[in-house]
């Protein structure tokens, strides 16, 4: 648990010891987030969540096996009930409880009954990435978080709207996201979008192949760029956003320091 005090406007404690039902989970966890691609500060941020949340577990006498949906969300408003203001949201303990369900270390996701055209996309989605490709329960749970994502925000309802998807519109909701998350969220985004596209040209929804027109997380290298962009000839100084919006438009962006 935090070894710091509880309470409205105290900080997070410096120092993390997990204690608890998650404690064995705890190296394993930060190692999880390092790689994949999170800041210091990020990961040290997670690790205080994960020992609060685990403290708050046997406080109230559950195990890991009592981490469900539900239970998050009663962790939730508890944490705020109790003052905090960061990270006291079901969505900030999703990626620990996705690590989680990857190892089978928490009950499953509640997958939903499809009522729609796109759950029913996403429902076939999932299940080829489980049956086909093998990925673990907790990389699917958030390529189908991602993918719900995207043709929310693109409004596509059903096979009509795919139809007339179109690299542009594919381009353009990377670029938007890159500009409000982390390098290491957008890793996931760009695998988890770039998966989607091509299941959807595999079982005939688009005629053509999308994947390309995804582009790698900004500032990486040149190689990365989306297709038609030049590269740049140095090392660009823009910050990652900036420097989205510019290689999406076909332009480089120039060092400003």
């Amino acid at each position: 648990m935090d070894t710091g005090p509880m309470g409205p406007g105290r900080g997070e404690p410096a120092r993390t010891v997990v204690t608890g039902p998650l404690a064995p989970y705890a190296r394993g966890w930060r190692a999880e987030l390092a790689a994949r691609g999170y800041a210091p500060h990020s990961v040290t941020a997670h690790a205080q969540l994960m020992a609060h949340l685990s403290g708050w577990l046997a406080a109230t006498g559950r195990g890991i096996d009592a981490l469900t949906g539900e239970v998050v969300r009663e962790y939730a408003l508890a944490r705020r009930a109790a003052g905090y203001q960061n990270r006291a949201t079901e969505r900030a303990v999703a990626p620990l409880l996705g690590y989680l369900r990857g190892l089978r270390a928490v009950p499953p996701l509640a997958v939903p009954v499809p009522s729609t055209p796109a759950e029913v996309v996403v429902g076939e989605f999932c299940a080829y990435l489980a049956s086909e490709r093998g990925l673990a329960a907790g990389t699917v749970h958030h390529h189908r978080r991602f993918a719900c994502l995207f043709l929310a925000e693109l409004g596509i309802t059903g096979e009509a709207e795919l139809a007339g998807l179109t690299a542009a519109a594919v381009t353009s909701f990377a670029v938007s996201q890159a500009q409000r998350r982390s390098p290491g969220d957008m890793r996931s985004l760009v695998s988890a979008l770039r998966s989607l596209l091509r299941f959807l040209h595999l079982t005939g929804r688009l005629a053509q192949p999308l994947a390309a027109a995804v582009p790698s997380v900004p500032g990486w290298r040149p190689g990365s760029l989306p297709r038609g962009a030049a590269p740049a000839r140095s090392r660009p100084c823009w910050p990652p956003a900036t420097a989205a919006a510019r290689w999406a438009a076909g332009t480089t962006p120039s060092c400003c320091c």
